[in-house]
């Protein structure tokens, strides 16, 4: 995504798909977030090496289960949207630029 009008809009062609069918259940946010950084470096070379963070579709960071404070587990995540793992969709952005609003990938 980038900024456009103050809103962060999605980066077309930025995407890196994370089969998330494959991850463990119990797989937490971070281990999400290095899983799906190092598919993108491993994919484009263009992506910058610094740290990342991991967003939810309202640009929320990935800790707690929306609306609570449970710890984010892929398995509760995915009981909580009920949807399948291969319809869940989680965004990385480099930690400096969602500080300033700027840019998002897709996960």
């Amino acid at each position: 995504m980038h900024e456009v009008g103050g809103k962060l809009c999605k980066v077309r062609g930025a995407a890196a798909t994370i089969m998330l069918s494959g991850i463990q259940p119990t797989a937490t946010a971070p281990e999400i977030l290095q899983l799906a950084v190092d598919k993108h470096y491993a994919s484009d070379t263009r992506l910058r090496r610094t740290d990342y963070v991991l967003l939810y579709h309202d640009q929320q960071p990935v800790i707690h289960i929306p609306g609570g404070q449970e710890q984010f587990t892929l398995e509760r995540y995915q009981k909580f949207v009920g949807k399948s793992f291969s319809k869940l969709i989680l965004y990385i952005c480099p930690v400096d630029e969602y500080d300033a609003g700027i840019l998002v990938f897709f996960v």
